[in-house]
């Protein structure tokens, strides 16, 4: 094999992304009123599930660098080191080993395994020729996020409400523009990393962020009032949280000289992780 094929590697600190596998876990006893929480077997399903996607993605990665070599060169944001193609090999194996033991020892059900096919197919899609399409390939990013909530409540068996579905989608959104802002600033004119940013402005790319900012707070208000049998104040309480999260992470995206993907800019801030970490804390203990 040529060994001057190569790819940036797995992304660790994206692994973060398949955290949203717990959505269901944290929320799916809202409206029930048995915490998700306290069921182990579900449990093991949605852990299992985070381990699938992480391994799904990285090899997503693989195909995503091995079609996109020679633009990730120029890509400010993926300046780094890079291994040679044939080591996602290692993840390919031990995905269809990890598989396996679920599968002998049902640990994954086939929900699961439909969507994280949907998802790779989707991943492969994105990196030959949706990214290519503006708008479009906003979309299909924020279409990433929304499968790994499915996979961790319809997947496993959680119901959940259908406005936190909605609210997990106009998140995606929000964290998407705010990635393409990054790189619009980074870029400096140079397109040539990522073609499709020619065909967006700097101002519209803020100003849907922003816009969108405001939307995920008017959905959580609302799901916060849609659930009565808890009485109206449950989640209510939460909302200077989520205001406050919101918020600081337009005040971070507004930075100039921020060099990070919107996942990684929110892990290196304290009062981010600080707030989010209390607003989760809520919201279990809250559920009893």
């Amino acid at each position: 094999m040529n060994k001057t094929i190569t790819w940036r590697g797995p992304r660790y600190k994206s692994w973060i992304k398949n955290s949203l596998l717990l959505v269901g876990v944290i929320f799916g006893g809202i409206n029930t009123g048995e915490p998700v929480i306290s069921n182990s077997a579900i449990l093991i399903e949605v852990v299992y599930g985070i381990l699938l996607f992480c391994l799904t993605s990285t090899i997503g990665y693989a195909v995503n660098d091995l079609i996109d070599q020679k633009r990730d060169l120029k890509n400010p944001v993926h300046i780094g080191k890079r291994y040679p193609i044939f080591s996602a090999l290692y993840f390919f194996l031990f995905l269809g080993l990890v598989i396996f033991i679920g599968l002998e020892n049902q640990f994954i059900k086939k929900e699961m395994l439909f969507i994280l096919s949907i998802y790779f197919l989707m991943t492969c899609c994105y990196s030959k020729f949706l990214k290519n399409i503006p708008i479009v390939e906003i979309i299909a990013l924020s279409l990433h996020f929304l499968l790994r909530i499915m996979a961790g409540t319809w997947a496993v068996g959680i119901s959940v409400s259908d406005w936190l579905v909605v609210a997990g989608f106009m998140m995606a959104l929000l964290l998407s523009f705010g990635k393409r802002c990054i790189e619009f600033r980074m870029a400096k004119n140079d397109f040539s990393f990522r073609p499709v940013l020619s065909e967006y402005k700097l101002e519209y790319l803020v100003g849907i962020s922003k816009s969108l900012a405001l939307i995920n707070l008017l959905i959580y208000c609302l799901y916060s009032i849609n659930t009565p049998e808890r009485g109206l104040f449950f989640l209510v309480s939460t909302l200077p949280f989520v205001a406050y999260g919101l918020f600081r992470y337009l005040l971070l995206l507004d930075r100039e000289d921020v060099k990070k993907t919107p996942e990684e800019m929110l892990l290196s801030d304290k009062a981010s992780i600080l707030n989010l970490a209390i607003w989760l804390v809520v919201i279990v203990v809250m559920q009893g």
